[in-house]
């Protein structure tokens, strides 16, 4: 009978069986030898020979009642004999479970068998006073009164509708058959039979009572463990399972630069990537959890030293200009601003100093952008204002704003100077200070200056270690380090109306790499672009006024591929598939700022109003443009 039911359920693939059958007789009573030859067709058909153990049917069955017969005498240390049969056919190990049952407070049932000799291949779920489907029929109403007549009577009768109250093992069973289809289900069907029935014992509750395995075997069912990472999390770094791994939790993309936008997420959209836990079994998650965008981070918007006012001192003397200071929180414009606990722990990369030596044309800096004596900022009048620096400073500067600059202006003839400067340091915009140290940048560039109405020309190499123009990966997203980006910038400032055209414009082009290791697989060649154009006229109202019109871009990706290579489902044989993700890295919009200034004084006190607008805010399109203005004061003490 079994053999050839058994042999149905094979044949038809079905992949978990709920048995219940009342076939009397404990497992103990007998030797291995003795079940083999009494049912040697049903132990082969359950252990499926030719059939790979992830796709093997499991089969779940009723220990036994036999505790409730334990004044006659019944033994029920172990469970009867089919369900106990895997304590000696090893074939069937992995894929058959026996089932004892608890009562409503989570105890042994006092009519259950217990897990005893196959302890190994046991569990426990809940099996007393259960409320399940009763089954009527016109010939057999059971425990239910069929007499209109009765005040009892029961209408569920009629559409076979019924419930009770029951307990044994047979309804602890189907608990263990469900919470296998569960997990199942839950994992999306990528685990195979005897990894489900392997995750099903390890995750079971252990502690307190269920910890006798005598009694409980492999413990009580918990679906929630079943369903939780056991251990760490980890991702892939090849696309061999058993291949190299890396620590999931630090799995993730940084963006620390305005340039890419909304591009990373629109090209990721709603992907999804899986990672492990120590089981093997896939964990979905959604790719754009990984990424931490720059908007969430206050020290990566590029627009955030726009948006400070610096408390700095300043000394002049006929050998040159020191300052030295610290830029404070200001917020008046509106943006995208984060608590002011995270301004205050990164207080300390706000502080900054600037030298420029007018007798010999030297210059260093720490805490700014390295070009603040060179492009529009050769003019002494525009160098002062600090306020610029953001708007106007060579951008691929910026990835090394952090650290140090040095720089020196050579004449070579009348009408010609030469600049260079040399930074390194890290990413101004960086906030993650797991993995900011090696985000460090070096930047070599050279200023061809006209002493004519000419524009100075840029010439430059940026390297950045483990990031591309502030993209970057750590974990199973780290991405090859030393990157190059070479770049070049126009800048000129020329008196036109009694007041000061300025404008700078720059065009970037970084080396493209593929990895060997990680989810990256590759990012092409990239081109950037960043402009901005002012006006500043003085004196417009009385001595010493100024008015200050600027328009200007941010940098910006104008062209660029990324290529990722997504672990996306495990088979139940452990082999991964990929998703291959291609999108490009331009973003949406443009962003564009517009700002006037109007900067004024009496007596000891400063006086500012600006008033702005920004078009695609970070360069995303869907975001709404808006206006803003301020009005600030300064005291002079």
């Amino acid at each position: 009978f079994f053999s050839q039911l058994f042999e149905i359920y094979n044949y038809y693939d079905v992949e978990i069986v709920n048995n219940s059958y009342g076939y009397s007789g404990n497992i103990i009573d007998y030797t291995e030898a003795q079940v083999r030859n009494a049912f040697p067709k049903t132990i082969a058909e359950m252990s499926q020979v030719g059939t790979p153990d992830s796709e093997k049917t499991i089969y779940v069955w009723a220990a036994g009642n036999a505790g409730g017969y334990a004044d006659q005498g019944a033994d029920y240390s172990s469970p009867e004999l089919l369900p106990g049969m895997a304590h000696y056919i090893s074939e069937i190990q992995g894929h058959s479970i026996a089932a004892v049952s608890v009562d409503e407070n989570g105890v042994i049932s006092d009519f259950s068998n217990r897990c005893g000799v196959a302890q190994d291949y046991c569990i426990a779920a809940p099996g007393g006073s259960i409320t399940l489907a009763y089954p009527t029929s016109n010939d057999d109403l059971g425990i239910y009164t069929g007499d209109t007549n009765n005040a009892t009577y029961n209408d569920c009768i009629q559409d076979n509708s019924c419930y009770a109250v029951a307990s044994g093992t047979s309804f602890a069973t189907p608990f263990v058959s469900g919470g296998l289809a569960v997990i199942a289900d839950y994992f999306e069907g990528q685990l195979g039979s005897h990894e489900l029935v392997a995750r099903l014992f390890s995750t079971a509750n252990k502690k307190g009572i269920y910890d006798d395995a005598e009694i409980y075997g492999q413990g009580l069912m918990d679906l929630d463990a079943a369903t939780q990472p056991v251990g760490q999390m980890t991702a892939m770094l090849t696309q061999n399972f058993n291949g190299p791994m890396v620590p999931a939790t630090f799995t993730n993309i940084q963006l620390s630069s305005p340039s890419f936008g909304d591009a990373i997420s629109n090209g990721i959209g709603n992907q999804t990537i899986i990672f492990f836990d120590e089981l093997g079994a896939p964990f979905r998650n959604s790719l754009t959890s990984l990424t931490s965008d720059y908007r969430n981070q206050i020290s990566n918007l590029e627009s955030f030293s726009g948006l400070q006012e610096p408390s700095l001192l300043r000394a002049d003397s006929n050998e040159g200009i020191f300052e030295v200071g610290t830029y404070k929180k200001y917020n008046s414009a509106q943006e995208l601003i984060t608590p002011t606990h995270l301004l205050d722990t990164l207080s300390e990369r706000n502080q900054f100093f600037t030298y420029f030596n007018s007798t010999n044309n030297t210059f260093i800096s720490q805490g700014v952008n390295g070009s603040w004596a060179l492009g529009i900022f050769q003019d002494s009048e525009l160098r002062l204002i600090n306020k610029l620096r953001s708007k106007f400073s060579n951008p691929w500067l910026n990835f090394s704003a952090a650290g140090s600059s040095f720089g020196s202006i050579v004449t070579l003839s009348q009408d010609l100077n030469l600049a260079f400067t040399i930074s390194s340091g890290r990413n101004k915009f960086q906030a993650n200070e797991i993995f900011g140290e090696t985000n460090s940048s070096t930047v070599a560039m050279i200023e061809v200056q006209p002493q004519n109405s000419m524009p100075s020309i840029q010439f430059g190499l940026l390297k950045e270690n483990d990031s591309s123009l502030g993209f970057s990966g750590s974990g199973a997203f780290n991405i090859n380090n030393k990157h190059l980006t070479t770049f070049i910038g126009l800048s000129d400032s020329l008196n036109v109306m009694r007041g000061k055209i300025f404008g700078s414009l720059y065009w970037g082009s970084s080396a493209g790499t593929k990895n060997e290791f990680g989810i990256i697989d590759s990012i092409s060649n990239l081109h950037s672009s960043a402009f901005g154009i002012g006006y500043l006229k003085s004196s417009i109202f009385h001595k010493g006024d100024q008015i200050i019109i600027t328009i200007d871009q941010p940098i910006r990706i104008e062209s660029g591929q990324l290529n990722l290579n997504v672990p996306v489902y495990r088979t139940r044989e452990k082999n991964v598939l990929f998703n291959n993700i291609n999108f490009g890295l331009n973003p949406s919009g443009r962003e564009i700022n517009s700002k006037v200034e109007y900067l004024t004084s009496y007596k000891n006190i400063g006086i500012g109003i600006s008033l702005g607008y920004k078009s695609d805010p970070y360069h995303i399109k869907f975001m709404e443009d808006y206006w803003y203005a301020s009005l600030g004061f300064n005291i002079k003490i």
